[in-house]
């Protein structure tokens, strides 16, 4: 099962906001600490803060490299120019379904925008 798609799941669970955002932070530290005891990856005092930094400062880069403005991302997904720059400094965490829509209007993949989370040990 996808990763994302579990994360993307979580908002549909009938609970308090704090309590989904501990379930996806504890989706997430699961995730790669799985990946980590088979040896596929390597990862560093991770927690969801730094999950979204990386997917942020993602978004930022290639919203730079398709020269958009923060404004113009902003209209294209259908928020304000505020919630667009909370989400690349990770002030706000961003959906699933947002990140694919940005992923499709900058042209590229959401694997792309979570590029750098995983560390891959390439000896095992």
């Amino acid at each position: 099962m996808d990763i994302f798609f579990v994360l993307s799941s979580i908002d549909r669970l009938p609970c308090k906001h704090k309590t989904k955002r501990t379930i996806e932070s504890n989706l997430i530290k699961s995730f790669f600490y799985l990946n980590m005891k088979v040896g596929r990856c390597m990862v560093n005092d991770f927690n969801a803060h730094n999950f979204y930094g990386i997917v942020g400062g993602n978004i930022e880069k290639y919203r730079k490299l398709q020269n958009d403005s923060l404004q113009s991302l902003a209209d294209k997904m259908g928020v304000t120019k505020k919630t667009v720059h909370r989400y690349e400094r990770a002030e706000i965490r961003i959906s699933i379904e947002k990140l694919i829509q940005v992923a499709s209007i900058l042209n590229t993949t959401v694997e792309e925008l979570t590029s750098g989370i995983l560390k891959y040990d390439e000896t095992k």
